[in-house]
């Protein structure tokens, strides 16, 4: 059963969902989505600043609770297209909180003025700026993403691990968007249930990211067609009413069949990306907590070693 809450704010959305019309414009997508951030409730004892890190501005969450040791790197969703840290950083903050961790949003290339594969490329630069420098070499780094930024946060570690470089201590993917092909079949079957996609936009982002049909099944544009040895263990949150849940059952499957280490939890009657709206609606303090204890057991910062690779000083 849904909480009050929830019920209030998806019947509202479903109604401002309702009145709008026409087809897919990029632009009036990026409107809308500029001031996404409301829905999220405002952190507390968690501060914010912004600096550039590998050649990105970064918003930085610091919570009140930090350990010095555990950093956390978080790749907002929007479609490849939409959002930005700004949209992101109340959420983030609730993410600090509950992992003790510093939680660093970078502001990637969006399609499709940068497509496919940009915006890896940029991620992946990013996280080996944790992972192999001295700066942060003795750290816990947890590499996260939502929707489309938990599908970069999986092909940047597969890219690292192609790469023969150092690996974060663990990932941690929320209704992550891991299928550019559009083949699971939680798309039709949520259809009618759907807060936020459709099967057009959907589409429609795809095709904006990656601009050679051909590549759209490549594993560093639709990690689902990758391969999970070698990785650091994975923690999956889905949400049942998600169009895209299937996306995270198919990687489950990926990973008992590949022996691979991954621990999934489900979340009944939840739309898409329901944790953005952390400080809101119950359901979703309780998934970001969720998260936060289950880092805790896998990236302890005091017993934490990198793996893979070697230093790169800096």
């Amino acid at each position: 059963m849904l909480s009050e809450q929830a019920q209030l704010l998806f019947d509202e959305i479903r109604r401002a969902k309702d009145e709008a019309s026409g087809g897919f414009n990029l632009e009036q997508e990026r409107r809308n989505s500029s001031h996404a951030g409301v829905l999220t409730g405002e952190p507390t004892k968690v501060e914010f600043d912004e600096r550039p890190i590998a050649g990105l501005r970064t918003i930085v969450a610091r919570p009140a609770n930090c350990h010095p040791r555990r950093k956390l790197i978080f790749l907002h969703g929007g479609g490849f297209a939409l959002m930005s840290p700004a949209t992101h950083s109340r959420f983030a903050g609730h993410i600090a909180a509950a992992c003790r961790a510093e939680v660093f949003i970078p502001d990637y290339s969006l399609a499709p003025e940068h497509p496919f594969p940009q915006a890896l490329e940029e991620c992946a630069a990013f996280t080996r700026r944790f992972t192999e420098s001295r700066e942060f070499f003795d750290g816990a780094i947890v590499l996260a993403g939502d929707s489309a930024g938990g599908g970069l946060a999986l092909s940047a570690a597969m890219k690292l691990r192609d790469e023969g470089r150092r690996l974060p201590a663990c990932l941690a993917l929320l209704c992550p968007w891991l299928d550019l092909t559009l083949r699971s079949e939680s798309i039709e079957r949520n259809r009618e249930r759907a807060l936020f996609l459709r099967h057009t936009s959907l589409e429609a982002f795809a095709n904006l990211y990656v601009t050679d049909a051909d590549e759209l099944s490549h594993p560093y544009a639709s990690p689902i067609y990758g391969s999970l040895r070698g990785l650091p263990p994975i923690y999956l949150q889905g949400a049942e009413h998600d169009m895209l849940v299937d996306d995270s059952t198919r990687l489950q499957e990926l990973a008992r069949a590949e022996g691979a280490p991954l621990r999934y939890d489900l979340f009944p009657l939840m739309p898409h990306s329901f944790q953005f709206f952390a400080g809101t609606v119950p359901e979703a303090d309780a998934a970001i907590h969720q998260l936060g204890r289950h880092i805790d057991r896998t990236a302890p910062p005091e017993s934490w070693a990198p793996r893979g690779g070697s230093v790169v000083p800096s």
